[in-house]
């Protein structure tokens, strides 16, 4: 198997080279993260923040030859305020193409 960059899927080291390949993907973002193996999740009160992280995402994939799918990307809002609830969802989007808003959000890592 040739692989020019990137880490061979099904190796047994693949898993930990990613890990300490992708560790610093967080280093320029603004919003609250969490990273688990190749899912990455994004948390803030902020739509702009979050759409500026989005794009330093992207920059950080293109610059180390990775590809964002955004089809697998969704926005999910959280709100205790019913006012806020009504609200148009923030318009994200990633490599021009828009993320949906969703009332639920499933976690296939679990």
């Amino acid at each position: 198997m040739v692989v020019t960059s990137g880490v061979p899927q099904g190796s047994v080291l693949g898993p930990l080279l990613f890990i300490m390949f992708i560790n610093d993907i967080g280093n320029n973002l603004e919003s609250d993260f969490l990273l688990y193996a190749d899912d990455l999740k994004l948390f803030g009160t902020n739509p702009d923040s979050i759409a500026k992280d989005l794009v330093t995402i992207s920059s950080w994939c293109d610059n180390w030859q990775m590809t964002v799918a955004p089809n697998k990307c969704e926005c999910i809002r959280f709100s205790h305020m019913k006012k806020y609830a009504k609200l148009r969802p923030p318009a994200l989007s990633i490599d021009g193409v828009c993320i949906p808003s969703t009332c639920l959000i499933r976690d296939l890592g679990v």
